[in-house]
């Protein structure tokens, strides 16, 4: 399994948290595992706490970059997201150094929210527009 690799998360702490969110109990998990329940929750708890410093760091790292964020909202057109993203960085002064085509592709590939079919945000989709124009997708 490789889905961890260049993350902050152990191959452990990967497979318990695709476990639990298939609704499985820790008991369950450490058997499917080998592991002990005490073992599997404290794994579950480290990764828990070590998504959360990420986030933080995240958002930590945007507001030193400066800039603006912007929330669209859920079932927000396709063909408005762009024209939102725009209008907000020229309200701000902000001129974007993104071709239109790679901030959209961007979204899609970051936040998996877009219904390609129905071409609507399934979700709410958070977009840092920094001073120098790049966009960041959280």
């Amino acid at each position: 399994m490789t889905k961890y690799k260049d993350t902050l998360l152990t191959p452990t702490q990967v497979k318990v948290l695709e476990l639990r969110n298939q609704g499985k109990t820790f008991e369950e998990i450490a058997e499917i595992l080998g592991l002990s329940k005490t073992t599997v929750y404290t794994a579950y708890k480290t990764a828990i706490k070590t998504i959360e410093r990420a986030r933080n760091t995240l958002k930590l790292y945007v507001e030193l970059l400066g800039g603006i964020t912007i929330e669209i909202p859920e079932k927000t057109p396709v063909e408005e997201l762009l024209s939102i993203i725009l209008r907000e960085a020229d309200i701000h002064g902000i001129k974007i150094a993104e071709r239109s085509s790679n901030i959209l592709l961007k979204i899609i590939r970051k936040t998996k929210c877009i219904d390609l079919e129905q071409a609507l945000t399934k979700c709410k989709v958070r977009i840092h527009i920094n001073k120098n124009g790049t966009i960041e997708v959280e």
